[in-house]
This record gives C-alpha cells, structure tokens and sequence, in this order.
C-alpha cells in the first residue's frame, strides 16, 4: 500500500487531508494561481456567451475576443495540470 503521508498533513474524515502550508499554497504557489486564472478565464467565457446574439463591439472583434479568452483559459488549465 502507497504512504499517503502529505508531509504535515492534518487527517481528515474520509481520506481527506489539509496540508500544513496551505495558505501559503493557496497565496503563493503558481499552480494555485493558475487554477485561479483558469477559473477567472472560464467564468468570462460564460459572461461573453450571454452577449453572442448582441455583441456589444463589432462582431469580428466579439468572436476574436472569445476565442482569445477560450485559447488563455486552456493554457492555463492544461499548465495547473501539470
């Protein structure tokens, strides 16, 4: 059987484990920065699907801009993933 052994964690129910560090993770580590973007990113795609119909710039720009936003929330999500 693996060591689940996080170095420091605190035990939690159901296999759950709270790092030590964790607001220095959640403050400081790129890979929580990067979720944090990913997440930044997907939620603007959301808020640019509403403005499809109507776009509020030329329409050429609006399909740019949500590819553009689509692309970066890739990147950041396949990099977090690493």
């Amino acid at each position: 059987m693996p060591n689940l052994d996080s170095g420091g964690a605190t035990p939690r129910p159901f296999g759950v484990r709270l790092l030590a560090d964790w607001k220095w993770v959640v403050t400081k580590a790129w890979s929580s920065r990067l979720l944090m973007v990913a997440a930044g990113l997907s939620g603007i795609e959301a808020v640019l699907s509403v403005y499809v119909d109507n776009p509020p710039i030329p329409r050429e720009a609006f399909a740019l801009l949500i590819f553009l936003v689509t692309v970066a929330a890739l990147v950041a999500r396949t990099i977090a993933q690493r």
